[in-house]
């Protein structure tokens, strides 16, 4: 499974962190289930998380599958407009925040994500994170048995 650091903004970071956003959208994305870390960007600059997406789904795809629901299909297509890419956020295991500064430190090349960095292509720093990562306890799973209208982009 790769392995990224995943630019977030904080607001989405809470609803995601809050169970409330349980897919992620991106105009690209890696082809296959990832493990990522969640960046903050400012003024936290910090790793906060860590998740599992998985495979990416084609926006577009969804429009045949919600075709009967008007209401849907306006939100795709509007989703459309800066997003190719849907994947369901499978879990979400928050972690104590490690700051961008520190990384810098030890690493000085490594610089904050515009959308994610290939940590797999950095592996001296993924293997940093992983030993250094002390999980706060809280975590959630999500629930794709049931996914109603209502939960497809909105958040």
């Amino acid at each position: 499974m790769r392995t990224i650091l995943l630019s977030f903004d904080e607001k989405w970071y809470l609803a995601l962190r809050n169970g409330q956003k349980i897919f992620e959208h991106r105009k690209r994305f890696c082809d296959e289930c990832v493990r990522a870390f969640i960046y903050l960007g400012k003024p936290r600059q910090e790793i906060v998380a860590e998740i599992c997406l998985d495979k990416r789904e084609k926006l577009s795809d969804w429009l045949t599958i919600y075709k009967d629901d008007i209401e849907v299909c306006k939100r795709i297509n509007d989703f459309m407009k800066r997003n190719k890419y849907v994947m369901k956020v499978l879990w979400v295991k928050e972690i104590e925040p490690i700051s961008l500064e520190m990384l810098q430190e030890i690493f000085p090349n490594i610089t904050a994500p515009i959308s994610f960095h290939d940590l797999d292509k950095k592996a001296e720093v993924l293997m940093w994170i992983d030993a250094n990562k002390r999980y706060t306890g809280y975590e959630i799973e999500n629930d794709f048995s049931e996914i109603t209208s209502n939960k497809i982009c909105v958040l």
